[in-house]
Parts: structure tokens; sequence; C-alpha cells
């Protein structure tokens, strides 16, 4: 009795002791959302600290638990930094969670869609958010990567809408082939192809009046809607690709799309207004007239004349040309879904109205994403997208509108384009249409450059576990589309008149059809992980082209092929198809977290290349230490300097086919009235093998600070053999002309850095720094015996000038014309005329490649403000400046002023003792002035002196600032979530030495292959400036 008596009154003592506690706790609820646009977060574990109480978020994150004042309240979330509130009096509590930058690169998707920890892989990634990305609100995504990534140069061929980017990863890798990466979209290859001018039926007449350097085409990729992408990886060397086979010679860049989540419908819908406006204009003199020594002449286009009388009146055309661009984009989609059934549909429309007249893009997306988990061991996503682009365009280059315009005189106003009767206005009306540079505003307004483009992209795939350590997947992807375009020259243009007008369109249909299987199996063994990846892929690629022209014009200003004279009317149909098997494997070792090794291989069969030689082996292999996960280290790691550690090291082998129809001789299409086919200038190359590169791979990561400051080294090196060289000259005994052969070797070697900082990480404000660097070295170091030299014959597009390429020297080098000199470097003279010899010659005058190219982007989270700024910056590398060249030969540029003034030219006589210890100098005065037609400036200017050497520039190429409006403003009703506005800025300004429009420029376009055309300026329009404002609203 007294025991129980005891217990009794021990339980009434800890009750009484218990009940101010108990009678604090209280039941609190709330909700979790994204910071940045307070997106209800589902599945958010909610934990009451030191206690076994907690609660998970509903699909409208929301959550209710059990706590008491004091308490303290921990949520966490993959992908988020967790976060710590104290209970008070209040009994809801709203959490905002901000995302976790150790985590952003944790998982990261590798070869063939596979999802893998980034701290296990042996090379290099990158890895960029969708929503960087977005915030930019750049047509084409791609020019939104340009400093983001390190060793990854994006060139865009101008400033008007649905221009065409040149992309490139670690340099150049193949001579005479595309250099382009692969992209891959939610585990599917699309195409990102530019339309050749080589389509238009034309160009088998005159290639030269439809080069690559007139007209440019948008690369395929930049179809793809900003607003869908969530992620984009970058896969940078060959040991990150080999798996993919040689469309990935040159690397990958994988998008993950965005889609659905578990719980009830959102809506998002966002609206951006964009203005654009050139800020930088070549400058030109306004002293002297149209003429030649001294002598007025208005038929020339040299303004080689007498002083502009001051009584005429002065107009500022370049201003009167240019205009402001608007552009409007609208976006909006739908997402939600269950734990079994997810989908997002989407739309977009962008409208954008160029700083040129009548140029303009208009582009709509449409594209729903599905998953459906049917059981627990077999689910299946799928995707469709429809893309119609609509692009009216302007002629660039030689001849394009940007000539007009600059030569157009100051004392006409350009404006005035057209005579009563509607044909062109000319400055000297006893010249024909032919004889006189085009005004711009008839260049753009009487001649009609456009393409259209419909595409479609499926992708479907299922993943089935049969069993726990097995996995079987299937996917099946369709890229199709149909390019149709018009180029039309007035009979009153430069180029139509001696046509009496001129017409080429063309239809052009591809389809591009990939399947892949697989099989994964995965087991651990005590402390070891190993899995194995065995897989087929199938490519078939069919193009098929439609062109027709004409010429003579019955009715003039009526843009159809209808009003040719049928005699002129030309049609080519051709067909192009391509297909490529392969298999391969890959399997995986690791021990723990401290080791793992990756060993792939892969062969391919293609249809491009003779039997016998059609099939190749590519294997890979990479290796990765975390050395901070060994007890050695556990001191260091536990006191938080060095988190985490790794070593990393690779070594791999791809292979590149050549294009189709290489092998034998093929008949082609003609183009003649009647048709009919004949064999090309191609010989047969029954002896090709694909190319061959061999690439290797050192890198470290190291975390310190609990991860707030990451760094990754990365060096690589690459050998690439059998280069594949096209339009090679050999014996014309068989009855052909040009070969397509191996023959050529290269190397390149470069470092890629990125620093990943957050100096500042409090409840309200997070500071996130990312810096890139890279360089890279090329060398040519053999080209097949006999050629001195190679070109792509689109890059010889001003003057002696081309991106040719030598054996010693970078695979980005100008070759040209250079000064005649002695033996001591001196330039030689022309004792009769005291003007400077030329060495006709072509020489390696200048290289493009920079010394180092780098990013740095810095973003900063405040409160409800999202504040961010990418800086570009490259050092060195050189740029032909062909505009300045063209303005001096004609008289128009600044460098002409001095025309009154006698000079003599700085160098040696060739009187036959140019090479003896004494020479004779020169002292023979010429005054240009007074110097026939355009001789003096044409004489004393050699293209090796326009290639400017050494151009830097810092360039701000985006800023932005968004603010979410408070979340108690929508707390009271159901339908709106969030808003946000937000203003950006892309190209605000550039620091340059640059003395032409813009550094960074492509003078043909992203079709031109090899090294490509870019560091070439020539009547390029320059990198506008946009400014977006835009509005996001949460529904």
């Amino acid at each position: 009795m007294k025991k129980l008596l005891l217990g009794l009154a021990i339980a009434c003592v800890t009750i009484i002791c218990y009940l101010p506690a108990w009678s604090q706790q209280k039941t609190i609820t709330g909700t979790v959302t994204t910071a940045r646009d307070h997106t209800p977060l589902l599945g958010v574990t909610v934990r009451v600290v030191g206690t076994n109480r907690g609660s998970t978020t509903d699909p409208d994150g929301k959550f209710k638990v059990q706590a008491s004042e004091g308490d303290v309240l921990e949520f966490s979330f993959i992908g988020f930094q967790n976060q710590r509130v104290t209970v008070g009096e209040r009994n809801t509590i709203g959490v905002s969670l901000l995302p976790s930058q150790a985590s952003l690169g944790e998982v990261v998707v590798t070869a063939m869609g596979q999802e893998q920890q980034e701290r296990k892989l042996g090379y290099a990634v990158q890895t960029i958010s969708g929503n960087d990305i977005e915030e930019t609100h750049r047509d084409n995504f791609t020019t939104a990567l340009q400093g983001r990534v390190a060793g990854l140069s994006v060139t865009s061929t101008s400033g008007l809408p649905g221009a065409s980017t040149t992309i490139r990863l670690r340099g150049v890798n193949s001579i005479g082939l595309s250099n382009s990466p692969l992209f891959i979209v939610d585990g599917v290859p699309v195409d990102n192809s530019t339309v050749s001018t080589a389509m238009l039926t034309s160009i088998n007449n005159s290639s030269a009046d439809y080069a690559n350097e007139r007209f440019d085409f948008s690369n395929r990729i930049a179809d793809i809607n900003p607003n869908d992408i969530e992620s984009i990886t970058v896969l940078k060397g060959p040991e990150a690709t080999a798996l993919y086979g040689i469309d990935a010679t040159s690397g990958a860049i994988v998008i993950t799309t965005k889609k659905g989540k578990a719980g009830k419908m959102s809506v998002d819908y966002s609206s951006i207004l964009t203005t654009t406006k050139l800020y930088r204009y070549p400058e030109t003199q306004e002293v002297y007239d149209k003429g030649s020594g001294g002598v007025y002449n208005p038929g020339t286009s040299y303004f080689l004349g007498p002083k502009i009388d001051p009584s005429k009146p002065r107009f500022d055309n370049i201003h009167h040309f240019f205009e402001t661009g608007i552009s409007q984009t609208h976006n909006l989609s739908f997402s939600g879904g269950s734990d079994k059934i997810t989908y997002r549909l989407s739309s977009s429309y962008l409208n954008n109205q160029g700083v040129v007249p009548t140029t303009k893009l208009e582009r709509i997306n449409i594209s729903l994403r599905s998953t459906a988990r049917i059981s627990d061991k077999l689910s299946v996503d799928g995707s469709f997208s429809y893309i119609q682009t609509d692009n009216i365009k302007a002629e660039k280059g030689p001849t394009g509108f940007m000539y007009g315009l600059l030569l157009w005189p100051r004392y006409s106003d350009v404006r005035d384009y057209l005579n009563p009767d509607g044909s062109r206005l000319m400055i000297d009306p006893d010249l024909d249409p032919d004889g006189e540079f085009e005004n711009p505003f008839f260049a753009v307004n009487k001649n009609h450059f456009y393409d259209k483009n419909r595409r479609s992209i499926t992708n479907v795939g299922i993943s089935y576990d049969p069993l726990n350590w097995l996995n079987l997947s299937g996917r099946i992807g369709n890229d199709a589309y149909t390019t149709s375009g018009m180029v039309y020259y007035n009979a009153n243009s430069i180029h139509g008149y001696s046509f009496g007008g001129r017409i080429d369109q063309y239809t052009s249909q591809q389809q591009n059809i990939y399947s892949q299987l697989m099989a994964k199996l995965h087991k651990d063994f005590g402390k070891w992980n190993t899995s194995l990846l065995l897989g087929n892929a199938y490519y078939d690629y069919k193009t098929v082209t439609n062109a027709q022209s004409g010429e003579n014009f019955q009715v003039n200003d009526f843009v159809s092929l209808n009003v040719a004279n049928p005699l002129s009317i030309q049609n080519l149909s051709s067909q192009v198809e391509k297909r490529l098997i392969g298999v391969f494997g890959e399997f995986n070792i690791g021990y723990e977290d401290i080791f793992n090794l990756q060993v792939t291989g892969r062969n391919d069969w293609t249809s491009t290349l003779p039997i016998g030689r059609n099939h190749f082996f590519y294997p890979s292999a990479n290796a990765s230490f975390a050395f901070t996960e060994i007890p050695a280290f556990a001191g260091l790691k536990n006191g938080g300097v060095l988190t985490f550690g790794k070593l990393r090291a690779s070594i791999a082998q791809v292979g590149k086919d050549a294009p189709p129809y290489q092998v034998l001789p093929a008949l082609l299409p003609q183009t003649t009235t009647g048709g009919g086919f004949a064999y090309n200038f191609n010989g047969p190359s029954p002896f090709l093998r694909p190319e061959q590169t061999t690439s290797h791979s050192f890198g470290t990561h190291l975390e310190f600070l609990s991860s707030r400051l990451t760094v990754d080294v990365e060096y690589y090196k690459t050998k690439s053999i059998h280069q594949i060289v096209p339009l090679i000259r050999k014996s014309y005994i068989p009855g052909f002309v040009l070969y397509t052969i191996n023959g050529g070797s290269l190397t390149n070697h470069g470092m890629e850095v990125t620093l990943t900082g957050m100096p500042v990480k409090t409840k309200d404000l997070q500071w996130n720094i990312i810096l890139n660097y890279a360089f890279n070295r090329s060398k040519l170091l053999s080209l097949p015996a006999g050629v001195g030299e190679f070109y792509n014959s689109d890059t010889w597009l001003a003057y002696n000038v081309r991106n040719g390429m030598m054996v010693g020297g970078p695979l980005t080098t100008f070759t040209g014309a250079t000064w005649m000199q002695n033996n001591k470097g001196q330039i030689l003279i022309d004792p009769g005329t005291g003007n400077p010899l030329k060495n006709s010659n072509f020489q390696i005058i200048g290289d493009r490649n920079p010394d180092f190219t780098g990013g740095l982007t810095n973003s900063i989270h405040w409160k409800n403000f999202d504040f961010s700024f990418l800086i570009d910056f490259r050092k060195g590398g050189d740029v032909y400046n062909a505009t300045e060249l063209a303005f001096y030969r004609r008289g128009i540029s600044t460098r002409t002023l001095n025309r009154e003034t006698p000079v003599v030219v700085r160098g040696v006589l060739k009187d036959g003792f140019e090479n003896t210890a004494h020479p004779t100098v020169n002292t023979i005065q010429i005054t240009p002035y007074n110097a026939s037609s355009s001789g003096y400036y044409t004489t004393t200017s050699v293209e090796s002196d326009y290639i400017e050497k050494n151009i830097n520039w810092i360039r701000m190429r985006d800023i932005s600032i968004y603010y979410m409006l408070p979340h108690q403003w929508f707390e009271k009703q159901q339908t709106v979530k969030s808003v946000s506005l937000g203003v950006s800025t892309s190209n605000l300004f550039i620091i340059t030495n640059y003395l032409g429009q813009d550094p960074d420029v492509n003078g043909t376009t992203s079709a031109t292959l090899g090294s490509g055309g870019t560091g070439m300026d020539y009547n390029a329009v320059g990198t506008p400036r946009v400014i977006n404002f835009s509005i996001n609203a949460h529904f």
C-alpha cells in the first residue's frame, strides 16, 4: 500500500511539473516554397530539432507539426539549403528555401542520359541552370552560354534577328569537317545544322553570288524555347562523350527540359517587352566628296574627289537607317499531376523586330512532356514539340545594305530611294543600276530574303526494372522539319539588273530518326559497387531538297517565280541519306565514395565510308580518387577547411566519318534547262578512313569551407590524325578535279579553371560568384602531300585574306598578302613610283585564337530581390578589319584625311642593293590627293596591315534584377500564388581596343566548316544593346 501511494505521488508531481510545457505545445502550420518564385515544394522534411516529431509537406507545400514556443523547426529538401526557424507566438510559419550552391552539381546528366554523381566522374562537366538562361531573355539560348562555361565559345554572325551562332568546345579538332558539339534534348540527339547556300540552284552557275558570306540562316538548335529548359550540362571532351559516337567528337551539350510535378495544376505566365538598339557605329570621313584625283565624279564609289561643298545639306544617314528594335515574348505553361502521372504543357510566342528595317523573327513553340509510373517496375516518359519560325533577313557582307549605307553621301538623304515611277533613285542617273552601290533602304525593301521553318520533335522512352539489380530501357526520337526560303533580287538592284531580276526559292525536308536500347546492371559487393551498361544506337538521316531559280521578270516588284521568263527557270532536286549503327558498353567499379573507375567502348558502322573501312572501335577510361574520404584526411575535413578533394584522369579515343557520297563519284542533278544528271568535279575516294582523335586529361576538384569555395581545374591534350580533307586537287587524267582524302594531323592542348564561391550566406542574403577561365593552343602537324595551305573558300570574302592554315602554325590563322621585305625585314619600295611592293604569296599574317577567355558571374539574393550580372572577357587574338580596309581604299576612312600632305612610305628601294649592308632608303614623296583614281590608297595598303593584333575586351554581357512581390499580398485569395517583376539588359557596354564595331564577329555563317569564319569583320552589324522588361505570374 505504501509503494502504491508513493508511486501515485511521484506521478502527480511529474504531471504537475510538465503541465506548463504541455500547455505551451501547439499545432504549427505553414507553407514551404522556393525563395525565387514561391512555388510550393512537395516532400520537404519538417523536423522538431531534438525530438522525433516531424512532418512532410503536401503537394501545396503545406505542413502541420506539434511544437512548443522556443522549439526549433528544421526544413530540409534535396537541392535546397536547410533552414531553421524558432517557434514563437505565431501558429503559422511561412518558409522560403534557397537553392543549395553545393548540391547544384551533385547529380549531373552524362552520356546516354545517365544520371551520375559529379563527385565520382573522372572528367570535367559544367551544369547551367535553365533559370539563368531564361532570365537573359535571349532568342537564341546558345548566346547566353558565352562566359558561363570554361572552354566554350559562342560567336553570333550578326546582331540581327535569327542570326546563327558558331559554337566551339576546346577549339578545332577537324580542319575540313564540322567542329560543332552534339546537342541532346531529353536523351535524343537533335539537329543543329545551318542551311548552306549550296542548296540554291544558282550556286552551280555562280558560287560567288550565293556564298555563305552574304546570307545567314539560323542554326536549328535556336528553335528550342529557353523557357522550357530545366538545365544544361556541357560534356567538354572525348572522354565525356565517347559513348555518343562520331557525332560527339567535338563534345556534347545535354539539355534537360522541364516536366510536371505531383500536385494540383499550376499555371505560369510571363511576358517580356524588349528594346534593341545599336550603340557602336563605324566612323567615316565627311570632308571629301566622290571622285578621284581631287576631281568630282558622281559615278564612282570612291571618295577621292574635292572637298564637299559646305553649302550642301548634311543628313545623319546612319541613325536615320537603323531603328530601335521592339520585341515581345509571351510564355504560358500548365503543369501538375499525381504520384503516378505528371504533365507539363507549354506554349510561347516571340516577335522580334530588328534594328534593320523589315528584319524580323517570329517563333511559336508548343511543347508537351509527360511521365507515367505504370507500376513499381515500369515507367514511361514522352514529349512532343512543335516549332514554327518565320525569319525576314537582310543581305550582309561585301555587297549588303551596310556597305551601301556607309558609302551613301552624307549630303543625300538616304531615306529618298525611289523615283516617282517607283524605280530606284540613283545618285548618278547616267549609270545603270549595277554600276552604283544600292541605297540601303532600297536593298531591304525591294530585295527579299526570308526563310520559314516548320519542325516537330517527338521523343518516347520506356524503363523497366525486372529485377532490383537490372534496368532495361529504350528510347526513340524523330526530329523532322521543313525549311523553305527565297532570295529575290529586284530588277533594279545591283545584283538583279543584268538578269532582269533574279529569284531563287527552295524547300528542304529533313528527318532524323534515332533509337536506343540499353540494359544496365548494378550490384554492390560490400564496400565495392559495380555497374555494367550495354546498348545499341541507330541513326538515320535523310534530306530532300527541291530548288528553283528564274530570271528576266515580266513584271517587276511582283515576288513570284511565275513572272520569270519560262526559258530561264532551272530546277534542282537532290537527296542525301546517311545511316549509322552503334553498339556500346560501359563498366563502372567504385570503392565506397573514395575511388571510381569507368571504362567504355563503342563500335560504329557508318554508310559514308567504304566497305571494310566503315566500322571502327573507340575506347575510353577515366578514374577519380576522392582523397579527402580516406581516414588520413578526416581531421582536415572535419575541421571544415578542405571539405572535399578529388583527383581525376582520363584517356579516350573517338572517330569522325566523312560526309555522304565521297567514296564513289556521285551523279548530281543539273540546273540547266532540261535537267538531267552528270558527274561533278569530285572524284572517287575508295580508301577513306575515319578521322581519329586521342585525348588525355587530368584534373582536380577541391571544396573548401563547407563547400562555400570550390576550385575545379582541368588540363587536356588531344591529337587528331587521318584528317578528312575535302576539295584537294589531283591529276585531271581520270576526268575529275577534286578529291576528298585522308591526310593531315593536328594537336590541341589547354586548361580550364572554374572557381565557385559563396562569400555571404545569411537568412536574408546570399551572394554567389562563379569565375571561368580557359585557354587553348593548337598546331597543325601535317597536311596531305603537295598541299601547302588548307582553307575553306567561304572565308575568302574580302580581298587577299582567308582563314587558312599552314603546317607548323595554329589552326586559327589568317593567311594573306604582305609587303615584300629584304633580309632585314624592311619594306621594299618601287623606285619608279615610291609605292611599296606586295608579296603575291599567301603567308600567315595573324591568329584568331585568344590568349585566354573567361567569364565572371555574380548572383545576389536579398529578401525578395534577385540581382545578377555576367562579365565576359578575352585577352589577345587577332581580328581582320576588312571593313576599315575597304573604307581606306575607297577614301571614306578617317585615316585618309591627311591626303593633301606629301608622304614618304617608310622602306628601302628595290634597286638591286636592298639586301646589301647599305640599302637605299626611300625618299620619294607622294601626295595622295593628286594620285589618280584610287591608286594610292590601294597600292599603299596591304591586307596584313588590317589584321588588328592582340584584341582584348571586357563585355557586360548580362545584368538582371527581379523583385518578388510580397507573398502576403496573395494570401487572401487562391488564384495568384506569386508575381515577380524584372528588368534585364544584354551587351550593355564593351571595353575593347578594337577599332571596328564589334570584335566578336563571324564573316560567314555557322555552316562554314573547318575553323569557320570567326574573326573576320566585313560590313557586319554589331551586337546591339538589349533591354528587357518582364512580368512573371504563378497561379
